[in-house]
This record gives structure tokens, sequence and C-alpha cells, in this order.
């Protein structure tokens, strides 16, 4: 309790007894003023009370600094005894730092009355701590003191600092996204964020980067004073135990937030342990980079201050990580973009090339149909030079040659916004021949499906037309040789009937004659060997007269002459259906007036050849042979019901039996030799029908 009461004492009255020991710069002293005045105790006694029972600390000191008094605040902030902080001078209870500014504090009051400062104290134990002084000289009983109220401002002070800690980070903020705005690449970014956070009062800054999800993590920029850290831990593999132990690899691997207070409680490694220390790395902070969604990196932000992290700075750095990562989303959408952009450039020059290269050339047109783009074929004729045609319509420039119902159909296709394919004209350019051209072209809409336009390609088909002009006037030549030939056969069969019925007829019947009479001369000659022989020269000479005879008629059936086509046609399927087991019918009747001579002729060896097709081939069991009229042509058909062939879809559609037979040859020839076409249709299983279609004239 005693020493209670010395602690709490009597502030003001110890303060005027401890000063009253100092001599009085007054000569003499007016005795009345010896004695206080009740006024004058009853606010000394309100003072001490108020003093003792403050929280701030009260320290009073005399002129040359030292304490001549203290309440119990003040002991028990600086950890002192009465005794010992009386003993004591203002530069004893300051921090070293603080030192300096004593006279200038002092001298302020002095001159003012009174003073408001701040300064930092150091307590017993050495440890300092900032404090508010108001400080006033008061003059008590001729001697002036130094009246000074001190309160703690260590919470203020590390408010302020938070303060100023999330104005830093707000401006850092706003700098990196700054850089986010100039930066061109992310190398940039990350240079210029490392910079803005050692200027926003951090050690500074790494940025790693993976090439993977399970790493490697390497630096790839940081903060220059952080240089030992990196040589000593370019890169973390992530999949050995030590390092996934690191901050930053922990940040990736678990793909969230990693704050450490106290790094180097943290840290188990010697080598490890000095390089923090060596760099004074306390606190930091990890937090991971996406690119499109995708972690892809770490950024750890490294402080010099334990616990320096707190959550509204965790926060900030959550919010310019972010940013972050929204800019590399930027720069990967750029990068693809230019890269797409490459892939165009290079495909559109490709495509020039080539195109310049081409005998076609290719145009665009707008929704007008005048044309906007066309490229020039390599050392071939076009329709009219592209400078002249851009900005115009085909038929705005009047070189088009065709008839004008095919032009007006072309041109209503165009208006409907529809496809089209090889529309052909031609062109005539002055003191040039005639040319040909053949366009194709596409209608072109946008992403609301409005029309825009046609492209497409353009070729020059003159040699084309050309040839194919060139391949009729050949074809109708042949036609017309063929059918001299043709003529020349029947002639020439005609002309070897007659002969072997005027000349082998007459022999053959002269050598029966003969032949007849010698058996009659023998007759009842004991020598039978001698008249079987005759007998059977006889035979022999009736059979080749019998086959004679067929020859001459196939060569040229005598009926055709007298009786037409169809009397010839009942005649040759009689005598094949005795020759054979299958059915064969003829249907139709003879044609009125009769058909022209080659056509009789073309049909009827038509008919001949298909027929021996069907009996040799078909397997049919029934085969029927028909003629009828049409108005203006005739038509032949031979069908039957055998196995049937699969057609050939090659040329014309025809089998290969027709192009490759020469019997299908030849009755293709002689079908078209009188402008007349031969089709031949079939299914396996469904048999087989020729038929050809000849005009009557």
């Amino acid at each position: 309790m005693a020493r209670g009461a010395r602690r709490e004492g009597a502030l003001v009255s110890g303060t005027k007894e401890r000063i009253g020991r100092t001599p009085a710069r007054r000569p003499t002293e007016d005795p009345r003023r010896r004695r206080d005045p009740p006024e004058t105790e009853a606010r000394e006694r309100y003072v001490e009370y108020s003093a003792k029972y403050a929280r701030d600390m009260v320290l009073v000191s005399d002129e040359t600094r030292r304490v001549v008094d203290c309440n119990a605040a003040t002991l028990d902030a600086l950890g002192y005894s009465r005794e010992e902080i009386l003993r004591l001078g203002a530069a004893d209870l300051r921090a070293p730092e603080a030192c300096v500014a004593i006279e200038r504090d002092f001298e302020r009051t002095r001159q003012r009355g009174g003073s408001t400062y701040e300064t930092v104290l150091r307590r017993k134990d050495g440890s300092c701590f900032p404090v508010e002084v108001s400080q006033h000289r008061i003059d008590i009983g001729g001697t002036f003191i130094y009246h000074g109220t001190l309160r703690d401002i260590t919470d203020r002070k590390a408010a302020e600092r938070r303060i100023e800690g999330l104005a830093r980070l707000y401006q850092m903020l706003y700098r990196t996204n700054e850089a986010m705005l100039h930066a061109d690449s992310e190398e940039r970014l990350f240079a210029d964020v490392c910079r803005v956070v050692e200027s926003a009062g951090m050690l500074g800054a790494i940025v790693r980067m993976a090439d993977a999800d399970d790493g490697p993590l390497r630096a790839v920029t940081f903060t220059e004073h952080l240089r030992p850290l990196i040589d000593h831990f370019p890169v973390f593999t992530i999949v050995t135990g030590a390092d996934r132990q690191a901050i930053s690899a922990r940040a990736f691997v678990e793909n969230r937030v990693v704050v450490e207070q106290d790094r180097l409680s943290n840290v188990t490694d010697s080598r490890a342990r000095a390089l923090l220390q060596a760099v004074g790395l306390r606190s930091a902070a990890s937090l991971p980079l996406r690119r499109t969604g995708k972690r892809v990196g770490v950024i750890t932000f490294d402080s010099s201050e334990l616990n320096f992290f707190a959550p509204e700075i965790v926060e900030l750095l959550e919010q310019m990580v972010a940013n972050i990562s929204y800019a590399l989303d930027n720069f990967e959408r750029e990068r693809l973009r230019r890269n797409a952009e490459q892939a165009l450039r290079a495909s559109e020059e490709r495509f020039r090339s080539l195109t310049e290269m081409a005998s076609d050339w290719f145009w665009e047109q707008d929704e007008n149909f005048r044309f906007t783009s066309r490229t020039s074929p390599l050392g071939r004729t076009i329709d009219a030079p592209t400078s002249a045609m851009l900005g115009k319509t085909r038929w705005e420039l009047g070189i088009e040659r065709g008839p004008d119902e095919r032009l007006q159909k072309h041109r209503e296709l165009l208006e409907a916004h529809l496809p089209f394919r090889d529309f052909e004209y031609s062109v005539v350019h002055p003191g040039k021949p005639r040319a040909y051209m053949s366009v194709s072209g596409d209608p072109v809409f946008d992403n609301q499906g409005r029309f825009t336009g046609y492209r497409g390609v353009g070729r020059n088909i003159t040699a084309r037309i050309s040839n194919e002009s060139k391949l009729v006037q050949i074809a109708n030549d042949l036609r017309v040789a063929y059918g001299k030939l043709a003529d020349t056969q029947e002639q020439e069969r005609r002309v070897l009937a007659r002969e072997l019925h005027d000349q082998v007829g007459h022999n053959l019947t002269a050598l029966n004659l003969n032949l007849s009479r010698l058996k009659k001369e023998i007759a009842g000659d004991p020598k039978r060997e001698l008249d079987e022989r005759v007998s059977d020269s006889l035979a022999l000479v009736e059979d080749t007269v019998q086959r004679v005879r067929h020859v001459m008629s196939s060569l040229r059936p005598p009926m055709m002459d007298d009786y037409g086509l169809f009397a010839t046609l009942r005649w040759w399927v009689h005598e094949n259906a005795l020759r054979s087991d299958i059915a064969i019918e003829l249907t139709g009747a003879e044609a009125e007036p009769r058909l022209p001579n080659n056509v009789e002729l073309t049909l009827f060896r038509v008919a001949q050849e298909a027929l021996l097709n069907a009996i040799k081939h078909s397997g049919a069991k029934r085969i029927t042979v028909s003629l009828r009229m049409l108005p203006g042509s005739v038509q032949l058909a031979v069908s039957d019901d055998g196995r049937g062939m699969v057609l050939d879809k090659g040329d014309h559609e025809q089998p290969a039996l027709l192009r490759a037979s020469w019997g299908m040859l030849n009755m293709r020839e002689r079908v078209e030799a009188v402008g007349g076409q031969l089709h031949v249709s079939s299914a396996p299983g469904a048999g087989v029908q020729v038929t050809a279609n000849v005009p009557r004239e």
C-alpha cells in the first residue's frame, strides 16, 4: 500500500516540493503569497486527482530537461519505478533516433507556451513505442516547468501504416492496370508489375510460369532485390517432396492463395533461412495466375514486415492478380488472333500465287452484281481487263454474245440469289476471233442472312468449244464413212450371194445330177461298197447346198428386197427358233410405207447380232423381238429373261460388253451411221434389252 501511495503521490505538490529546492529567481517575495489561497488548493487537488486516474501519461520536466514528476500511467508504460525515473532526463526516455529532436521540441514549447508533437519513447527493457505529446510551459512559484501529456499512439500508427499501405496498394493496383493497358507482351507486363510492387512498399515480387499442370515452375521475372533467391531456387519441379513445400509450389499445386505471415518459421533449410534473412524477407503471399481459366503460373509477393498480408491486403492482391490473369487472357487472344492473321495472310498469299498461275480466274461481285475483284489468269485470254470490269455488271460490259433468252434466264437466276454452274457465253474483242467463256458462282450472305453479292470462278473454254466442234465434224465424217462402209459391205454381200448362187450353186447342182446318174448306172452292181460311197457323196452335196443357201440368206436375205424388214425378221426368228431350245416371239408389223433400204438393213443386222448374243450368252428361256413404228422413227427391241448383267457406269452409262464386244460396237456404229441411237438396259437377274431407235427418213 505504501508503494502504491508513493506511485500515486501528489503530482502537483510533489512537483512544488522538488522544484522548491531550486533557488528562487526573485530576490524578494511577498509573505502574503507564501500561503496558497483556498481556491488554489482546490485546483491543485483537482489536477492531482485527474493526473492520478488519467489513462494518458503525464511527465513533468524542468528547464534542464530532467524528469521532476510523473503519474502512475507513465511508470506503467515505461517500466520504471518512481525513484528510477526521477533520476532520468528526456534523452534517457527517448529512442536513440528521436533524441535529436529534444531541443527542437522543448524550444518550440518555450517560444509558444505550448506545443503538440510526436516522438518515440524507449522503455526500460529497450523496446520503443510512439507517443503524441501535448506539452506546456508552466510558471510555478517563479520556476518554469514543462508539463507534458503523452498518449501511446502505437495502434494509431499501425492503423496509419495500414492505411498508407492500402493506399500504396491501391496505387499499385492502379499502376498495374495502367501497365496492362500499355504492355504488349507477358514479359513486359510481368516486369512492370515487379517494379510497381517494389514501389508499393514491399520487397518485391517473383513470377513463375509452368509449361504443364505438373510443372516445372520457372522464374521468368522478378524484382532485382530478390535475385539471391532466384539464383538458389530458379526452378521448382513441384513433383518432389521438397519443392512441393515451397510457397509458390503450394499455391500452384493447390490452385489457391497461400499466405505465410512468418516465412522464417516455415523454413527448415539453413541455406534458405540465410537467404531469406539476407534479403530481409519476413512474410509472403503467393497467388495462382490463370490464362483462359487454366492455371499457368504463380506470382509471389514478399514483404519485410511480419504479418504484413492482412485480409484486406490479400483481397487487393487477389483483385490485382485477377486483372493480370485477364490481361493474360487478352494476350492469348491476341496471340491467337495474330497467328490466325498470319495464317490467313499466308493462305491468301498461297491462294494469290496459285490464282496467278491458274488458267482459271476468280471473281467477286457486290449486292448489285458489280465486280469488286477479279484475278487475272496466267497467259490466258479473259472476257475483259480487270480494270475495265471493276464497278460494272457483266451485262454492262457490252461484250457478251449469246442467245438473249439464255442471258435473260441467267439474270433472273442472279436476281433470285441462286447458285449457278457453267454458264457459257461468247465474247468478241475488236480485231480478235470469238472467245468462249464459262462461269460458275455462289451467292454470299452475311451473318444476318443479307445478300452481299456473288463469288465464283471463270475459265476460257475456247479451246474446248473448238475441239468439240472438230469432234462433232469428225463424228459426222465417221458416220458418213461408216454408212458408206455398211453400204459397201451390203453390196459385197449381195455380190457374194449372187456368185454363190450363180456359180457354186450351179456347180453343186451339176455335181448332184452326175452323182445321181452314176448311182442309177451302178444299181444292182455286186460291189455294194461303191453304192454306199455314192449315196454318202449325194448326202454331202445336199447338205452343202443347204449350207450355201443359208450363207446366202445371211449375207443378203432374198425376201428383204421382195417382202421387207418384218417378213425377213419373221424368217430369221423362225430359223433361230428351230436351231435352239428357246421360245422366240416376234411382235409388230411391216412399215407402211416401207423404210429406206439402209434403215431396213441396219435394223436387220442389229436384230441378227442381238438375237445371236441372247441365244449364246443370256441363258434365257424366252426372247422377244419387237418392231414398232413411232412418229418420225422406228424402234427395234430385242429382250430376254436371262441372267442379265451389271452395267458399267462408264462412258454413256453403257455396259462394258457394249463397249468391248465387236458385235455391240458394230450395232452401235450401224445405228449411229443412219442417225439413230442404241440403248442397252439390264440388271442382274432381270435379263437384257437392246433397243435401237432410227429415224424413218
